[in-house]
């Protein structure tokens, strides 16, 4: 005993070499002694050497460790005391230990320890037959030593446990220890237990886990809970998120229910003391979280429309939307509460126009909608709180054309102008901010208002600005878009400002032909005379796509290279929708204008840039926004939707434009080749008769000359030479004609060659008018079908 009292003592201090021989010592008597309170001694004093010598004492002691929870079941201390030098090894974070008295520890320690304790599937048993104990120190120590495997290798223990018939039922039974304790200890056991493994969370949940943790959340309660609370809450949020079979469970179970009504508290604590704690915030919080897990976009719709249903009944819309309205709520919490709102109305009809029916408690009365777009153009406001705002207003109007037709309607021109501020005067003033962020906000807000909307795009081709000075016409909101982007000092506005007109001018020819009939010039009073003469219809027309044209062959640099991708797509989208109105800007004309200022290749390849872009791919990941700072506003989620699938269109008919080009080039220089072969020949031809001509003027000079020298005594040779040269010029006469004849044949080929040619050329010409016809017919088909199945379907009821 005097040997233990040494190294147990808190006066002597054990020499860092003799650690190793104490241990052995130790180990050997805890080993070879006969008496259960020698084997208890030993294993203290081993317990008390585990957190300074973890090293010695996992290596030499562990196996004995081991050994004594099989032998010693029955003794308490004896188990409690392995159980905790168990728990020292494998403890890579230990914070109640000098620093000083780490000797030689690696920094994976533990992990090593844990590897080599659940080589032998039988220890995993051993430790968890202790959750049964009677000792209550046991019991904890055993959840301690569980949490720290899990902790060190989660997916090997997760095995384990999970072949043993009555792991899952032991864990369960912690939830309902009478001691908190343990009640406590077990809640972030299931934690770690249940953590990304949906075998484990389904069997978990069959065990009625829900109703269990609930009803420690309605004893604790929300606010005075503590971390409890935040337990229960993240174990109910592990289990649901991404597991549809669970959250059927849990909706079926009207457990939703039960948390509404919890919720409905949060609303007049607010009104009673804004200063929260801050574990209040993470518990109403993790509160909200479980409510988005049930209507998680990434849920299937089906499901999440049943959970939508079933949040309007319960009421918690309502609670919703008063903790939104509640003065001095924390941003974190107002943040979680607009997200909450949004994804519980977002699809849902029903759920949309009861929040949009809500009016905040101020004078006078202002709908929602109005009351969300005034705290997103705020510029004062935190940039988390705007997203969210951002995100709910986007929630909506998803899917409802009647709620855009509202918010475009207060963009529209009346005869009266409302006393009240409208969400048109918001959204407009917004977008002419000079704030970049605002400017960004209110362009996305408006891209939401008419996205798959082809009706509200060509409503909002009649929306005017304030009019100008002197009596002028109106600015239209297109012109005044385009004075905007000109202004190449606000990229990030730009930027929102080119994705409002992507999809505005996406699938609506009249918005393409309003902006490719801008005009550079400022006075509005001679551009209105110009539009009034059929003749100089298309004088000055083009600056929105002159501009563009100069954003594609823009300078580098990361924002710039947006800026230049986002503009070569609008100048695909102008090519792609047009329905040729403007006089020199078809999408015959802008092809060839493209080519010759941009290259077809070119442009089609900045276009494609936008995908390997590291804002795309972030935003592309999640329909909510994230940013740390303004700067990271770049896209938006449905924006990237809209993007991938113009893309296609506009790549495949630029493809199949230069296709086209190629084939009648190649046509042509076989044609002219064939021209040349033929001029060739005739050359040739022309060649030998003029040699045939010459031999002829030769003969006939020769036939005189002899006649001259011989006279009439040489009758009989000069009849014979006569008839000589008579012969040499009939053969050359008949080949004469021969050439000739063979010249016509050549000259009338060669017509008829040229005639095929033009005849070639115009049926080329025919052809391509006939497949721009067809893209327009084919443009107009396809946004009559989207019209239609954009049309809310109305059901007959059914007597039952």
């Amino acid at each position: 005993m005097d040997l233990f009292r040494r190294y147990l003592s808190t006066t002597t201090e054990v020499p860092e070499d003799a650690g190793a021989d104490v241990i052995e010592t130790l180990v050997d008597r805890l080993q070879t002694s006969s008496r259960v309170e020698d084997r208890r001694d030993s294993m203290r004093a081993i317990k008390a050497l585990s957190k300074r010598y973890r090293l010695e004492v996992g290596t030499q002691a562990m196996p004995s460790c081991i050994e004594a929870l099989s032998r010693d079941s029955e003794d308490s201390d004896t188990i409690s005391y392995a159980l905790d030098a168990l728990c020292n090894m494998m403890n890579d974070e230990r914070t109640d230990v000098d620093p000083r008295e780490l000797v030689n520890i690696p920094a994976d320690l533990g992990k090593q320890f844990t590897e080599i304790f659940i080589k032998e599937p039988e220890n995993v048993q051993i430790v968890l037959s202790f959750l049964s104990s009677y000792d209550m120190h046991v019991r904890r120590q055993t959840i301690h030593l569980l949490i720290l495997m899990l902790q060190n290798n989660r997916k090997a223990v997760q095995d384990l446990l999970l072949s043993s018939p009555m792991a899952v039922s032991k864990f369960m039974a912690t939830l309902s220890d009478p001691m908190e304790v343990i009640r406590n200890d077990g809640l972030l056991l299931l934690l770690y237990f249940t953590k990304n493994h949906t075998t484990i969370q389904k069997i978990v949940a069959f065990e009625n886990v829900f109703e269990r943790i609930l009803s420690i959340v309605e004893t604790e309660t929300v606010g005075e809970g503590g971390v409890v609370i935040e337990d229960c809450f993240r174990l109910l949020h592990q289990i649901l998120a991404g597991n549809q079979q669970n959250q059927m469970l849990f909706k079926d179970g009207r457990f939703a229910q039960r948390l509404a009504k919890i919720f409905e508290n949060i609303p007049l604590e607010l009104e009673e003391s804004c200063a929260w704690s801050a574990q209040k915030l993470v518990n109403v919080s993790w509160l909200l979280k479980i409510f988005r897990a049930l209507v998680s976009p990434n849920n299937k719709s089906q499901h999440v429309r049943s959970c939508q249903v079933e949040m309007q009944a319960c009421g918690l819309l309502n609670s919703l939307w008063k903790v939104i309205m509640a003065g001095g709520v924390p941003a974190d919490l107002l943040t979680e509460a607009l997200y909450t709102l949004g994804e519980a109305v977002r699809g849902c009809p029903n759920n949309q126009e009861a929040v949009v029916a809500m009016v905040a408690p101020s004078e006078p009365p202002q709908p929602a909608i109005t009351v969300l777009l005034i705290t997103m153009v705020n510029e004062r406001q935190q940039l988390a709180v705007r997203m969210a705002v951002l995100y709910c207003f986007q929630c909506l109007l998803s899917g409802n054309s009647d709620i855009q037709a509202r918010v475009v309607s207060t963009l529209l021109p009346k005869r009266t102008e409302p006393c009240v501020t409208s969400a048109g005067q918001l959204l407009c003033g917004g977008l002419f901010s000079q704030d970049s962020v605002t400017a960004w906000f209110s362009a996305i807000a408006m891209l939401h208002s008419i996205y798959q909307n082809q009706q509200l795009k060509e409503s909002l081709l009649h929306v005017q600005m304030a009019p100008a000075s002197g009596g002028d016409a109106p600015v239209s909101l297109m012109q005044q878009c385009f004075r905007l982007i000109c202004q190449t000092n606000r990229v990030q506005a730009k930027v929102g400002l080119l994705q409002f007109l992507c999809t505005w001018m996406s699938h609506c020819p009249a918005a393409v032909h309003a902006f490719l009939s801008l005009r550079s010039g400022n006075n509005h009073a001679h551009q209105q005379q110009q539009d009034s003469s059929t003749k100089n219809n298309s004088v000055g027309t083009g600056a929105g796509l002159s501009h563009l044209i100069a954003d594609v062959l823009s300078g580098e640099g990361e924002e710039i290279d947006i800026v230049s991708s986002l503009s070569a797509m609008l100048i695909g989208i102008c090519v792609c929708y047009n329905n040729s109105a403007v006089e020199g800007y078809d999408g015959k004309s802008l092809i060839s204008i493209i080519d010759k200022r941009i290259g077809v290749d070119d442009l089609v390849k900045r276009v494609g840039q936008i995908f390997r872009s590291d804002e795309f791919i972030r935003v592309i990941k999640h329909p909510e926004l994230e940013a740390s700072k303004p700067t990271d506003l770049v896209f938006d989620f449905e924006f990237t939707r809209l993007f991938k699938e113009v893309e296609f269109e506009v790549s495949t008919r630029f493809r199949r434009a230069s296709s086209q080009s190629e084939e009648a080039g190649a046509d042509a220089n076989a044609q002219h080749e064939m021209l040349l072969a033929y001029q060739r020949a005739l050359a040739e031809r022309d060649a030998a008769l003029q040699n045939l001509q010459l031999r002829v003027i030769e003969l006939e000079r020769q036939l005189a000359c002899a006649h001259h020298d011989n006279g009439g005594g040489q009758r009989g040779a000069e009849h014979a030479a006569d008839s000589d040269l008579r012969g040499a010029l009939a053969q050359t006469s008949e080949r004469l004609q021969t050439a000739e004849k063979r010249i016509a044949e050549l000259e009338g080929a060669l017509k008829t060659v040229t005639q095929e040619k033009e005849t070639l050329k115009s049926e080329h010409e025919d052809l391509l008018l006939l497949l721009s016809d067809q893209d327009t017919q084919i443009t107009s088909l396809v946004a009559q079908l989207e019209k239609v199945s954009t049309q809310p379907q109305k059901f007959l009821p059914v007597a039952l």
